[in-house]
């Protein structure tokens, strides 16, 4: 039995959780469970303590009488790793980032190029965690037992595969491990796009005492139906950074074999893309801000540092446009609307109301004739406050 005090420092667990660094998530039906993960705060300062928001990827344990001190370890992700930027890398030194947030983990790290690693394909999904729990696995994720990705996962874990059957056998072959799988399903907004497929793969077992991570662990997965991801083989860790890049993929996982540390290797043409979705998402939030009308007149985007890049124009034809032109239909269409209602009553904004709620248009074209509707008074109204 593995207790939380054997592998974090206790009363800095206790102090990171309590100033936001580690959160905690409580499974619904039975609050003694809970799961720990890292913050995006601690992801910001670059905080990665070994003891501490290194380890909490997905930490799983039950608490004794609500007391962490006797918290026992039940279930765990692999501790956080890193990406390699091998633009601002030299030979014997690596740069290692967490692409997630954008930010600079170490410089001028060591490596020993020539060790052993196993890689192996990285999958664009969420990382789904099997927790034991009443002589079965439930599939969560690394931060909430009731995500939407691990309420899917769990789903596909129970309807896709004899779950029950693979708990019996962990606990037979390999007790005192966490399976740990990735949850693709097209519901999630990723950069890769596998279509239709929704599943869970098979990609190893972590060691809950330890922390080690062995994804080539010698299971016959295909006999509970799971898939792992493409195995590239054991090579040096050299070699593997060397390695083309394979289109419609994100990656590798690279695992040194003695000392089991992880890397991430993300290809150029994923990241091009990342960059692409997060330019997106930006832009959407700052389109989301704009008049209908200026996004009609062509207002010039005062896009964000953040996401002026080559990606932006990219962005702006993927999104911006489309609203523009959806703004354009609902400004004319709010031209008829407004012809027949005085906005300037609450009678006239009511049946003003009742008619755009009838319309069999999208909810977004709705949406759209209220904001109108709510900018044409606004602005009415403050320029007759100039005069008077």
């Amino acid at each position: 039995m593995v207790k939380l005090k054997d592998i974090v420092d206790i009363e800095l667990f206790k102090y990171d959780l309590e100033r936001g660094m580690i959160l905690e998530s409580l499974y619904p039906e039975d609050n003694s469970y809970a799961v720990y993960t890292y913050s995006r705060e601690a992801q910001f300062e670059g905080y990665w303590n070994p003891k501490t928001t290194l380890v909490t990827r997905g930490l799983v344990v039950k608490k004794i009488n609500e007391n962490l001190e006797n918290a026992v370890v039940i279930a765990r992700g692999m501790n956080k790793f890193f990406t390699v930027d091998q633009h601002d890398s030299e030979w014997g030194k690596l740069k290692l980032v967490d692409e997630e947030e954008n930010v600079t983990v170490q410089d001028n790290y060591f490596i020993d190029f020539n060790a052993a690693a196993y890689v192996s394909d990285k999958i664009d999904g969420a990382l789904g965690i099997a927790v034991p729990m009443n002589d079965d696995y439930i599939l969560i994720t690394k931060g909430s037992f009731v995500s939407d990705e691990a309420l899917i996962g769990n789903k596909v874990l129970h309807t896709k595969h004899d779950s029950k059957a693979f708990y019996d056998y962990m606990q037979e072959n390999y007790p005192g491990y966490t399976p740990l799988f990735e949850i693709v399903t097209p519901e999630a907004e990723h950069v890769i796009d596998y279509g239709d497929y929704e599943d869970i793969v098979f990609l190893g077992l972590v060691n809950n005492a330890t922390g080690k991570w062995y994804p080539n662990v010698p299971i016959n997965v295909k006999i509970f139906d799971f898939k792992r991801p493409d195995c590239y083989g054991t090579m040096t860790l050299g070699e593997a950074l060397s390695r083309k890049e394979v289109d419609g993929h994100e990656g590798l996982v690279i695992t040194l074999l003695e000392s089991r540390q992880m890397y991430k290797l993300k290809y150029e043409a994923y990241l091009e893309m990342q960059s692409l979705l997060r330019s997106l998402n930006k832009l959407k939030e700052y389109v989301d801000e704009m008049r209908p009308a200026d996004i009609v007149d062509e207002k010039p985007l005062n896009v964000p540092e953040l996401v002026r890049d080559k990606m932006t124009e990219r962005a702006k034809e993927e999104y911006y446009k489309p609203i523009k032109n959806k703004s354009r239909i609902a400004m004319e269409l709010f031209a008829l609307l407004a012809l027949r209602h005085n906005l300037f009553t609450s009678s006239g904004q009511r049946e003003f109301a009742r008619e755009v709620e009838a319309l069999k248009v999208d909810s977004s074209y709705k949406k759209i004739l209220f904001s109108l509707k709510n900018s044409m008074i606004s602005t009415s109204i403050s320029q007759a406050r100039k005069f008077l």
